[in-house]
């Protein structure tokens, strides 16, 4: 297998494993997010600065899982898009 088979191979792998594990990322964030919603009924209005910070806190990681989730559905894209050209 000459050189360039093989780099198109190792794309498609690192395709396939990226669009997988954004799938598992997706669904972890599906749960996550419904568990936030609990804990942000659960505070409901309340203004301690300890209750503002899990919210935020919560808000954050919840922005970093869906972008983790995007990174990754482009980066396969990506691959795929470069393997299939080479």
């Amino acid at each position: 297998m000459s050189q360039l088979q093989q780099i198109k191979q190792q794309l498609h792998v690192v395709a396939e494993q990226s669009r997988q594990a954004s799938g598992s990322i997706a669904a972890f964030d599906a749960k996550f997010s419904q568990a936030v919603s609990q804990v942000l009924a659960l505070i409901g209005g309340s203004a301690t600065a300890a209750d503002r910070q899990i919210v935020a806190v919560l808000g954050e990681a919840s922005r970093s899982v869906k972008q983790a989730a995007a990174s990754l559905q482009s980066a396969a894209k990506t691959a795929t898009d470069y393997a299939n050209r080479a």
